[in-house]
Formats: structure tokens, sequence, C-alpha cells
């Protein structure tokens, strides 16, 4: 299922250099326990990235802040990187993503020890969920690779799949540093986003697979 981003709201890619009086805003939205395991492999990467890049990163998540929030708080990378949380609603999903400078998605079934990915559908899926507001906004986006989402983003090319050790790195610092990376990307997301991921387009699907699932019940 695909949220539903409200008319016109999309991301306007910032033109600059990211200073301490415009930082840049990295964005999660997604379960707590699943942020801190992909904080849990690329915190050295954002502690490094931010002796350049002033960093802010925004965590959008359901439930009260609990024992994971302050936990988060008493990481080594929390002195380097200011994190923000907010209470996830689906009224206001798409106007807390709109102002990322980059969308993050991960894949809980990544086996960080060997940084092989141990695909699951469930973790494909969710994958694949954290992606879609990202690319309907415009946000650039960088992806832990999966079945589906790799399917989703290499052949447009609306972002970053991470499929070789370091790239998260790579294309971390490749958005920060190049705004007319940013731009690119953020264009050809909401070009792809207003065909392939509109309501049009999602309603034409389902009825293409209601008429094929009909059309095997008729007897022959």
């Amino acid at each position: 299922t695909i949220d539903t981003k409200p008319d016109g709201l999309r991301h306007s890619p910032w033109a600059g250099q990211f200073t301490s009086a415009r930082p840049a805003v990295l964005c999660y939205h997604g379960e707590r326990h699943a942020f801190l395991f992909l904080m849990d492999r690329i915190a050295p990467l954002l502690i490094r990235l931010s002796s350049r890049f002033p960093l802010v990163l925004l965590l959008v998540t359901n439930g009260r802040e609990d024992a994971s929030t302050r936990h988060m708080e008493s990481l080594s990378w929390f002195r380097f990187v200011r994190l923000v949380v907010k209470q996830h609603s689906a009224a206001s999903l798409f106007y807390d993503l709109q102002h990322c400078d980059v969308g993050l998605a991960s894949n809980l079934a990544v086996a960080d020890d060997q940084e092989q990915l141990l695909r699951t559908s469930s973790a494909a899926h969710g994958s694949t969920a954290q992606a879609i507001p990202f690319i309907q906004l415009g946000v650039p986006l960088i992806a832990d690779a999966s079945s589906d989402v790799t399917e989703l983003l290499l052949p447009h090319r609306v972002g970053f799949v991470v499929e070789f050790p370091g790239a998260w790195e790579r294309y971390l610092h490749d958005l920060l540093a190049e705004p007319a990376l940013r731009a690119r990307l953020s264009a050809a997301q909401l070009q792809f986003a207003g065909g392939s991921l509109s309501p049009a387009s999602e309603a034409s699907k389902l009825l293409s697979f209601v008429l094929c699932s009909f059309a095997k019940r008729i007897p022959r």
C-alpha cells in the first residue's frame, strides 16, 4: 500500500553547502529497533562525516519515548550528530520528511559482520515501504539492498542502493558534498513518482490484477 502524499507537497533540494547555520538533515522513519540496528552499522561513518558536514538526524517513529530513545542519547555518535525524534502520524509523515536532505531506508536482514544481505520478504517489504515516501517527495535516498528495493530504485535511478562495503559512506558523502547531484536525483524521483507511484497508476495496476485473477477462474 502506498501512502497518500498531499497534492503539491514536494522537497526542494538545498542548493548550497551545509554549514552550522544550515546543517544537513538525514531522515529515517520506522521502528526504533530498526533505526538502532542501522545506527550500529553507520554511526562510525556519521562521526567521520560530521567533521566536514554538520548533521541533524531526524527519526520519525511510533510510540512514546522509552528506554531505547534514552539509550540512543547515551551512544557515542550522539555527541557528533544532533538527534531529533518525532511521533509518527499518517497525517504528518510527508510534512515531517519534506525538509529532509537525505532519506535513509534500512533492511533488518543485513548481516553486518560479513557485509552480506540475508533477504527475507518482510525485511524487503520494510525497506521498500520506507523508500517510497522519500521518492514521492523527491528526497534523495540511500537504501539497503533487498530484492524489492533494488528492483524499484536501480532501473529508474531514483536512489542509491547499498550493495558493497563502504557504499553507505560513499553515497552519503557524495550527496552531502554535491548540490547538483541532490538536485538531479530529486528531479528523477519526482518524475518517476508522477507516473509509476501516482494514485492513477496504482489503481490501474490493481484493476489489471483483479481482471487477470478473474480471467483465470472463468471455465474454458
